[in-house]
Order: structure tokens, then sequence, then C-alpha cells
């Protein structure tokens, strides 16, 4: 599986397991050490020692402009009036009836496609939620220790809050250890909120395996991934101008806590992170190659991402019933994951009445594994369609030289547009080249781009498979320093971040004490003053972490179970419902549909008008271009798009949707060779497949949506309904089988009140009162969760 960066930071646990441990910290005996030695050698010594102790305190303070004016709401987003008008007559061609203010909001939420900058948030009110959560850190302290053992690869991290007022004490101490060895996470997250925890696991710790991960973290070289942590840290102190490195004089407490140099750097949060980005992208192949081992090849490349979609789909299924997630998170529908809910709930009752050995966790990794296996097919269908790709462009790639597209960009009125997608796809070349205005709007873009893209094309010749150290990278820097002043002075220093960074090493020249300071300073919402004092003590004995506690830890689910955590989303769920149900009579303004589901909603519209594939797609299609690809609407013929609809309409769609015959198949066949759209390069797939996507599911929700009009005119009950389209559902996907009717009714019938029980918020064990142990072997879960999801949509 590919190692993610976001896993770099448990990394640092586990670097003294084959290298890092076996450093000593040896006394700076050279005097002569410049300061910014000093501090960089005090920084690392972290990475040079079996273990270490380390405790520190977090503060927010924020100063709050008094009055902050109202920004007045940004313009509205306009679509370009010529696309508007051609929008217009197409929709009146394709005889698409869409009010006025319906043609008003999808206008809008295209303009609003084209240009994200019409979304830029204002200035912050004073009461906006952000304001809010400033002054509850204001009055929050913060605190945290813990140890590093890197020998016995284990990690303690204790984290306090404490929030008081004079009516109000609010305080937590959350503690957390990472073990290498075991390949866990360990917490107790009682002290979060106590109804989380049953009350017999209260003082328990709570565990999560992350052993599936052990081969990724075998798999990383420690010793270079300790150097290169450590040039890291160096750099800041190596790229600094000398001005802003200077050495403070010691206090008494100073002298009390045996510091015997303290060394203060001053720099702003952008600088600071650019030079580290520029660092990253040199040393990028060598983190990834050397250091975490990832493939480089295609094919190897391919493989990778072939087993990390079909890992990911696992990695869902085993976390089913471990987190409180919303429908987005599961990249559902809300009506899909209100039933993925509901079917959860009566598994669980069914397990709970006739199989109370078996847990929820281990039926719905069951019931999911076919996704999974779906998922994995997905997966090598996706993998094998590249191949094919590659292949196809291979065989087609001289179709048209560089030199030929060239030719064409410049006639491009006149080109094929086959010929025209083409030559964006092999060489990247488009066509209708932008007006002398918008090269100039080009030009102003790259002059405001920002820094990090600037220079990163300075940089980008340096990328190299061997570690480019602080002192090389220093040199780069050097070499660029005309190029890199100009960049970075483009920002103002008045508009930057400052922060300040003092190091007092102890009487070995290691890092005793670290202190960090920030300062946002914003004109919209006033300052923002952010403080981090971190000691590091007790190098190389660190005080123990007690194993016992560890080896009496239970799972998530365990220390879960029978507490309130396995009703709260269910209980979530209840009040949601109820305040949407309240909501509905009130007068309220909807909210503006994105640009997705406006084309989403078109698509259902113009099926139901026309009732015709080809003609829904092609609406689609001409309205995406505008959005997408504006120039070539502009400056192709309606004829020219009209026809481009009808090829790409044929080309993606599947033969159970779309299947032309005779002069149809005919007429789309002489418009191929026309506009030059025979091979899969000449075809925009992004386009093709989005609108192909989007008809396919207009049609199969037209058609749903007709069978059950039908049903709730035969059967006037939600019960009724849910269990006469669960029999149906059954009998057709076991048409292989003979079931017993009989059962398979009653089945149904106890299924249909379970949805009605589910709704009123009163599904129980008196809901499967009846049911027997046949009858639940009857019950598909996967189907009862496709009804349970089109009751919601279609019987109100």
């Amino acid at each position: 599986m590919k190692i993610q960066l976001k896993y770099l930071s448990l990394c640092l646990f586990s670097l003294a397991a084959t290298g890092c441990s076996q450093h000593v910290i040896k006394t700076n005996s050279n005097q002569t050490a410049s300061i910014e030695q000093k501090a960089i050698t005090g920084l690392n010594a972290i990475f040079e020692t079996p273990s270490y102790d380390f405790q520190g305190k977090l503060r927010v303070q924020s100063n709050l402009v008094e009055a902050i004016p109202k920004v007045a709401d940004a313009a509205p987003a306009t679509l370009d009036p010529v696309l508007k008008k051609q929008l217009d007559q197409y929709l009146k061609q394709q005889k698409v009836r869409l009010s006025t203010q319906e043609k008003q909001n999808l206008y809008t939420a295209m303009a609003k496609e084209q240009n994200s900058a019409s979304y830029a948030a204002g200035a912050i009110e004073k009461s906006s939620p952000f304001n809010f959560l400033l002054n509850v850190l204001n009055d929050t302290e913060f605190s945290y220790d813990g140890s590093v053992h890197y020998r016995q690869k284990i990690a303690a991290l204790n984290v306090a809050a404490r929030y008081e007022k004079p009516t109000l004490l609010v305080q937590m101490k959350v503690p957390m250890v990472v073990d290498f060895n075991e390949y866990k996470f360990y917490t107790n997250y009682f002290s979060l909120l106590p109804y989380l925890v049953n009350k017999d696991s209260q003082n328990d710790f709570a565990y999560i395996d992350f052993s599936k991960y052990k081969a990724d973290f075998e798999r990383i070289k420690v010793a270079q991934f300790a150097e290169y942590l450590k040039a890291m840290n160096a750099v800041p102190y190596v790229l600094a101008d000398s001005k802003h490195i200077q050495k403070l004089s010691l206090t008494a407490q100073d002298r009390q806590q045996k510091i015997s140099e303290k060394i203060r750097l001053n720099s702003s949060l952008e600088d600071m992170l650019l030079q580290l980005a520029m660092f990253d992208q040199v040393n990028a192949p060598y983190l990834q190659q050397t250091v975490l081992g990832q493939a480089t090849t295609t094919e190897d490349a391919a493989e990778q991402a072939e087993i990390t979609q079909d890992t990911s789909a696992k990695e869902s299924v085993e976390d089913y019933l471990k987190h409180n997630e919303t429908a987005e998170d599961y990249g559902m529908s809300q009506e899909a994951f209100v039933a993925y809910q509901a079917t959860l709930a009566l598994r669980d009752l069914v397990s709970q009445k006739f199989y109370a050995t078996e847990t929820t966790v281990s039926n719905v990794a069951d019931y999911s594994a076919d996704a999974s296996e779906d998922a994995m097919i997905a997966a090598e269908q996706a993998v094998e369609a590249a191949a094919e790709q590659a292949e196809d462009s291979a065989s087609t790639a001289s179709m048209l030289s560089e030199q030929d597209c060239q030719r064409l960009i410049e006639t491009a009125k006149t080109a094929k547009v086959g010929d025209l997608t083409y030559c964006a796809y092999a060489y990247e070349l488009e066509a209708f080249s932008p007006s002398r205005a918008e090269q100039a709007q080009s030009v102003l873009d790259e002059h405001f781009a920002s820094p990090q893209e600037k220079l990163a094309k300075v940089f980008e010749p340096y990328r190299s498979e061997q570690l480019v150290d602080a002192a090389a990278f220093a040199a780069l820097w050097q070499k660029h320093q005309a190029e890199i002043q100009q960049i970075m002075n483009a920002t103002p220093k008045d508009k930057k971040t400052p922060i300040q960074i003092d190091v007092a090493l102890d009487d070995q020249g290691r890092a005793a004490k670290i202190d960090y300071a920030l300062q946002f300073k914003r004109e919209n919402y006033g300052t923002i003053h952010v403080y981090n004092d971190v000691s590091i003590a007790n190098y190389g004995q660190a005080s123990k972490i007690d194993r016992s506690a560890l080896r009496q830890a239970k799972s998530i689910q365990e220390v879960s179970k029978d507490s309130i955590l396995e009703k709260w989303v269910t209980n979530l769920g209840r009040t949601l419902e109820q305040e949407t149900a309240e909501n509905k009579d009130k007068t309220t303004v909807k909210p503006a549909l994105s640009y997705d589901e406006e084309l989403a909603q078109l698509a259902q519209k113009t099926y139901q008008q026309t009732e015709s594939f080809s003609q829904t797609y092609q609406t689609l299609f001409l309205v995406h271009m505008a959005a997408e690809q504006s120039t070539w609407v502009k400056n192709l013929s309606p004829q020219t798009l009209q026809e481009m609809a009808e090829v790409y309409a044929y080309w993606f769609s599947d033969e159970r949707y779309y299947d032309p015959k005779g002069a149809a198949l005919k007429r789309i066949e002489a418009l191929q060779a026309k506009h030059h759209l025979e091979e899969d390069e000449q075809f925009n797939n992004a386009i093709g497949r989005c609108i192909n996507n989007l008809t396919e599911d207009a049609v199969d929700e037209n058609k749903v949506a007709l069978e059950w009009r039908k049903l709730k005119q035969q059967y006037k009950q939600p019960q009724q309904i849910f269990a006469q389209q669960y029999l149906k559902a059954y009998e057709a996907a076991y048409d292989w089988d003979v079931p017993d009717l009989e059962n398979l009714k009653k089945t149904a019938h106890i299924l249909g009140q379970t949805y009605v029980d589910r709704q009123q918020g009163k599904l129980s064990q008196n809901s499967i009162r009846t049911l027997t142990e046949d009858q639940a072997e009857q019950i598909d879960y996967e189907l009862y969760m496709d009804v349970y999801e089109d009751m919601q949509k279609f019987v109100k």
C-alpha cells in the first residue's frame, strides 16, 4: 500500500529502532561553533538519544477589533451574455421547458463554476463562530506532557485543557500511547465524554489496531529518515540572515534551570514554510524512493493504485461501526445513508434475537463483502482500461504530429473537432488560443501567482534521488538569491506572520526549552497571538510507561458496548428528521444548488419531458461544454456542437440505454467521419463520461419513479408498499430458487413494519417479535437497504 505523508508523524516514534538509538550525544566542545549551528545541534538532539521526556503549554490570545464593518454582498455571478444567448436558443431548440427562475438558477451555478473566485469569503463578522471560538480559546489553558522511548518503540502523550469562569469549570485530560511493537494506538476517551463508554470500562484504555500498516512502516529506512528530518530542522537556520539570529542574555531563572545558552530566530511563518516547501520539493524523489521505498515505475504505480483502492474498500468494512460519520463521509446521498443506518439497526436486532454470539461488526463485514469484491473488480478493470488506453495511444500516436497540431490550432474554427481534442490530449495544444486581452490577463495572473508556485519552477531542476542536506540546499538558495528575494519581497513585510523561536540549551548543548511565538494580524478581525512553550528533559532516562494498563486495554467496540454511543447516531437522526419536518411548515429561502446539483436536476427535467436518452444527453452536453470549455462553444457553430453531442451520446452510452439502428446509426457514423470522432483520443473523456453518468441516472430514476407511482396507487399504507416492493425485489434477485412463498410474504410484512417503526423512532425487538429463524434467513439486507432508500425518495 502506498505510504501516505500523513503517517510520517507516527514514524517519529520509531526512528531509533534500527539506527537512531545507537547515537550518543556528545558534549559540544567546539566553543567557536556559530550560534545557528548550536541551535541546530540542540534541536536535533531529540533524534540522537534513546529516550526523553517533554512537557509544554499552548496559549491563544486574541485582541479582536471593536467594530468590523459588514462587507457588502459580492455582485452575483453572471454568465457570459454570448453563452447565455446560445444556451437559450439551444434549450428552445431541444424543446426543454424551464421556467425563467430555473434558467437563472442554472446560469448562475454555471457562472460560479467558471469563476470560483465568486465564492471568496468576505470579512468575518464579530458574532461569527470563528470569533466565538477565539473567545473560548482565550480563556482555555492547554498543557501536555509525555515521553518518547525509541528503543522500546513506544511513546506517550497526555493532553489537558482547563476552562474556568466564575460560574463554570471544565477540565479534562486525555492520555494517549502509541506502541510500534504491538502496532496499537491507546487512549481513554472517557475523559472527553463519559457517556461514550460503558461504566465498566471508564478506567480502561481503548485501543485501535493499525497492524495492517506494519509492512508499510517496516519499509521505511529509519536512519535515512532521521537524517532527512535533521536536515529539515536545520534549513530555517542555515538560510536565516545573521541579523535574524541572536544570542539572548540569561536570566536568573534560566541559570537556576541550568540553561547555558539561549538563541532566538526571528522570521515569518510564510518565509519559513516557503523554505521548507522548496527543501521538500528538491528532496521529494529521495524521500519517496529511498526513505519510503515507494514504487516509481508506471507499472508499479498502477499496481499500487489497484492495491490501495482494494485495501481502502476493505478498511471501510472493518471500520463500518466504529465511526459516527455523515452521508458525505461515506459518499452517499442522505437517503442512502439513512437506509444504511436502518439496515444496521435491523441486522443488530436480528443478531440479538437469533445469533447472540455474533457481533454486529462481523455481520456487517459479511454484509459488505460483495461491495469489497466489487471494489476490487472495479480496480482491476480500471487498471486494464488504463493499459488498453496506453496501447491505443501507442497505436494512434502517429495520427497527428505536433507540427500538424500546431498548424491546425492556427485555423481551429475550420478544423475537425476530433483532431482538436486529440491535439489537446497528445501535445497539450489547446484550440482557440486566448485573445490579446486574455493573454495580458494570463501575464497578470502569473505576476500574482503564489510565491511557492514561482519558486517551484526555480527549484524543479534540482530534484534529487540523493539527500540534498541543509548545507547543499543553502548553496542552491544562495545561487538563486536574486530571484528568491524578488519573489519573497513581493509580499509586504507587514502582511506576513511574524514567528519567533527561542531555543535554550543545557550544559551539553541539547535543547532544554523551545518557545514558539506567532502573531497573526488581519485588519478584518484584529490580532491573534499563539504561544507554545516546550521543555525537554531526562535525555536517555525518560519516565517509564505503564504497560500493565495497556495490557488491560479493550477494543473501541468493547468499551463502547451498551453505552450511548451505540444509540447516538439513531437519536441524532431522529432529531434531524423532526427538525426537518418542523421547518417544512416555515417560510424559508431555499439555498442555491451547486452546479453539479443544477446539472442533475436539468437531466431529470429533460428526460421527464422528452423520454429520450439521446436528447437528454445532447442537452446536458452543450450546457456542460459551456461551463467547462466556453471558448469552444463560442467559436464552433451550433450545428457542429449539435453533431458533436449526437456522436458523444452514442460513443459513451451503454447499449441498454441507447442503441441506435438503421438510418439513425448511419447518420452517427457519417458524423463520426465528418468530425474525426472515431478514436478514444479524439473525445473529451471527462465530459463524455460525466454527461453519460448523469443521463443514465436520470433514466433510471424516472423508470423507478414510475414503478413506485403504480405501487402507491395499488397499495396505500407504507407497510404494505414496503412489503410488496421487498417481495418483488427478492423474487427477482433469487429467480434461480423457489422460496417458501407464504413464509416470504410474512417476512416482507414484518420488514414493512420495521420500516414504519424506524420512521416513527420505535424500532425495537417488538418490531420483529413474530419473526422466526427461517424467516430471518429470507432477509437480504442489501435488498432491504435498497427498498428503504427508495421508500424515502418516492413514498412521502
